[in-house]
């Protein structure tokens, strides 16, 4: 059954890479079949549900390479890295939204695009971002993790902007690509730490050693690292600057990667890091404390915003800032509600999205300023808008106000989790203080995009996005969003039915064997439902004050404009790209023969200086006897690279280095290196003949003259280049190198490769891979200039 793992992978990448053919044979109804893989995995997922209650964790790993012993810090090794995975009870919620709210997406998406939109590509990217979200969450190791992790990036770069001729649409993917992919190299960088502290990155096994990676001097780097890779892709605060630029994707992506999917995948790091990294005061002040100002500075941000699209952005970034604040906080209660409102925000925040693109299509804007009254015209939109936007506000009987209910009562638990925290007692009423607040305004802006837009008074827009009257969407846009908010009623009503199967063993996979929190809709009077009466008391006072609250909130301060600082780092790097090419590219081979020469004897002076003391070997002659003829044509061939700098003419000058190459063939042949002298034989004629060629389209040669200091420069370079290969032939002369490899090689040429020549069979066999990317990457080179050659620009000249 473990097979079935890598195959849910596989498969996904495979059908997106198909996708563009197969649209030949589907058509625009593509998606709808395409639908059908992400459906089947969900069952099929769906069906271990028993399992995964009873604590059953599959597996599949196949080794991927081996650290040898001392290549580590502090000689760890040798082990193995495993490219494995699993799936366990975190890891089986996360599979269920990526496959469950993908396949409706699917659905909804095959009628949201025309007929002239581009399908094939479209599903091939949502596919291939399938299976890259998969990966990510049943990745048993941080290796593997971060090769899909970083899948992710690109493939929702594609999606962000799948409508690449709008510059608004390339820009928000770019921004989004930046940020995630700087994140991804953080979390990189971080998993590095927790290879060289705790000799794994196999998760089954930091789980065990969770207590000595926090006790390790290397824990707050490796801490801040991670935390950077899951706050860059969940869009928590200060990162969140690519969210609402990110809406400029069509509306079935927002759907998916920005309630499912990819925001999920930061919220997924943080939950499968919380058993190893979690449960110190550093932890909760960084988690905790993102989280709650995530959650209060999106909902604010929500409020600002009369696009529809954009307060969801923002209504995500508050929404998971609460989530990652109960893992902050770690206790069990706060698991519990933390996974619980994984699942929640999921079902209303996809079904929420799937009603703006509605919206959009059948009117033509999102701007709620100008959309009233639309629940006369599209009573099944407003329908679900109302579900799916009161669950959003926590209202009972909905299944937000269920894990709303266990948000506030872990917020009031958080004392004996800050004691050792400083600032502890402050935090212990600030944190529900701030839980009610960002549930206000969360109140009021869910009341704005579904009371407001639906049943406000006024008319609806009169353009109805070409349809004359705005009306309800056929089937395939209506039905999937349906399908979430009866989804919505159904865990609100009756939250049991996930607790067992979904909720526990999610808690437990974070936890471990503890019992989770009884799911109820209803458990008395208490504290959680004093503030969240609270929240919807203030929340309708201030929705019913509208205008008054608009005229409030215009006063206040903006926070921290991030687009500013993003805008003014790409237009620094911009700059700098540009100084430092009009300093290095001058169009003269001579300046950049002397910049490559001149880092090059830095690094080697770098290198010296940190190695130490070496010695050289100046035995002369160095073995046996050296012939005069060899001495004489070494004197030859310096004597003749000498006088090519003093021709007037090219053809004496390449001449001259024909004359060079066929002294080195004949050197090669003294030295009985028959492999060299022929493999020069073959290529100094062809480089002769290619430098003959172009010599017809070079203008007349003249000589070149250099300021003082220039001459002075290629004196120095061209000195010290020859003295430092000097010094570097005698220094590895004297060196004592370990012959383990070369040994090898010389042992097993023939019995493995049945290859006498030695040489050979490296470059063929053993590094036959090696030759083969080099000739590739000859190719190309000769390919990119041929066609750069050819280039024309409209009309223009080549």
């Amino acid at each position: 059954m473990s097979w079935t793992l890598p195959v849910s992978v596989i498969v996904s990448i495979a059908l997106g890479l198909a996708a563009p053919g197969l649209r030949r044979l589907f058509g625009a109804g593509l998606g709808r079949v395409l639908a059908l893989w992400p459906l089947a995995l969900f069952v099929y997922f769906l069906g271990l549900a028993p399992g995964i209650a009873e604590g059953e964790v599959w597996r599949a790993s196949f080794r991927w390479f081996t650290v040898p012993a001392g290549w580590l810090p502090g000689g760890a090794g040798p082990f193995d890295v495993h490219f494995g995975f699993a799936l366990d009870g975190l890891a089986f919620l996360f599979v269920l939204l990526i496959t469950g709210v993908g396949a409706l997406v699917m659905f909804y998406a095959s009628s949201y695009l025309g007929k002239d939109e581009n399908h094939g590509a479209f599903f091939a990217y949502l596919m291939l971002f399938v299976g890259a979200m998969l990966g990510v969450v049943l990745a048993d190791n941080l290796f593997v993790m971060y090769l899909f992790w970083e899948m992710t990036s690109i493939t929702s770069f594609l999606l962000i902007g799948f409508w690449s001729h709008r510059p608004e649409s390339r820009a928000g993917a770019l921004k989004a690509l930046l940020v995630t992919a700087a994140g991804g190299l953080a979390f990189l960088a971080g998993a590095a730490l927790i290879l060289v502290a705790a000799g794994s990155v196999d998760l089954e096994t930091l789980l065990a050693g969770g207590e000595g990676l926090r006790s390790s001097p290397l824990y707050p780097a490796m801490l801040v690292l991670v935390l950077l890779g899951a706050f860059t892709k969940s869009a928590q605060a200060p990162f969140h600057l690519w969210l609402p630029n990110a809406m400029e994707a069509p509306t079935p992506v927002s759907a998916y990667l920005h309630s499912a999917a990819m925001v999920k995948a930061g919220i997924y790091l943080i939950a499968r890091m919380a058993p190893i990294l979690g449960g110190t005061a550093l932890w909760v002040l960084l988690v905790a404390g993102a989280g709650i100002v995530s959650l209060v500075l999106g909902a604010y941000l929500a409020l600002r915003q009369t696009d529809l699209k954009a307060i969801l952005a923002f209504s995500t970034i508050s929404q998971l800032g609460l989530i990652i604040a109960l893992f902050g906080w770690g206790t069990t209660a706060a698991v519990a509600a933390a996974v619980l409102h994984v699942l929640n925000h999921s079902v209303f925040k996809a079904a929420l999205f799937m009603m703006v693109g509605i919206v959009d299509h059948e009117t033509g804007t999102r701007d709620i300023r100008a959309l009233r009254g639309l629940g006369a015209f599209m009573p099944v939109t407003a329908a679900v808008a109302m579900v799916a936007a009161l669950a959003l506000a926590g209202v009972p009987p909905l299944n937000g106000f269920v894990s709303k209910e266990m948000f506030f009562a872990a917020s009031l638990e958080t004392g004996p989790v800050l004691a050792g925290v400083p600032g502890g007692g402050v935090l212990a009423v600030l944190f529900p203080a701030l839980a009610v607040l960002g549930s206000i305004f969360t109140f009021i802006y869910s009341l704005r995009i579904s009371h407001g837009v639906f049943f406000g008074q006024g008319r609806p827009p009169a353009a109805a996005g070409g349809h004359g009257r705005p009306h309800d969407p056929p089937a395939g846009m209506w039905l999937p969003p349906v399908v979430l908010a009866a989804l919505a009623v159904v865990l609100g009503v009756a939250p049991g039915l996930a607790e067992g199967s979904i909720v526990a063993p999610a808690a437990r996979g974070v936890l471990g064997p503890v019992d989770v929190p009884h799911l109820a809709l209803w458990h008395g009077f208490n504290a959680p439902l004093l503030m969240s009466a609270a929240v919807v008391a203030l929340g309708l006072v201030a929705y019913a004050r509208g205008p008054a609250l608009d005229a409030v909130i215009g006063r206040l301060p903006v926070a921290p404009n991030m687009n500013a600082l993003y805008d003014g780092f790409l237009d620094g790097l911009q700059k700098t790209a540009d100084f430092v090419e009009k300093r290095l590219m001058t169009g003269f081979t001579r300046d950049y023969i002397a910049y490559m020469l001149g880092f090059l004897l830095v690094l080697l002076g770098v290198t010296a200086a940190s190695v130490g003391p070496f010695s050289l070997q100046t035995d002369w002659p160095p073995q046996g006897s050296l012939e005069w003829a060899e001495l004489l044509l070494a004197v030859l061939m310096a004597a003749v690279a000498l006088s090519v700098p003093f021709f007037r003419s090219r053809v004496a000058a390449v001449v001259s280095m024909g004359a060079v190459g066929t002294g080195l063939v004949i050197m090669w042949t003294l030295f009985r290196a028959p492999d060299l002298a022929l493999t020069t034989l073959v290529v100094e004629p062809v480089t002769l003949l290619l430098f003959l060629l172009v010599f017809v389209y070079l203008p007349r040669l003249t000589r070149d003259v250099f300021p003082k200091t220039a001459r002075w420069v290629n004196v120095a370079l061209a000195a010290g280049g020859g003295l430092a290969t000097t010094l570097l032939l005698l220094g590895v002369r004297g060196l004592r190198a370990d012959r383990t490899v070369a040994d090898w090689y010389i042992e097993n040429s023939l019995p493995l490769a049945h290859g006498a020549n030695v040489v050979n069979v490296i470059l063929v066999d053993f590094r036959g891979f090696d030759t083969m990317f080099e000739i590739t990457v000859l190719a190309l080179a000769g390919l990119g200039v041929y066609i750069l050659s050819n280039l024309r620009f409209k009309g223009g000249p080549k």
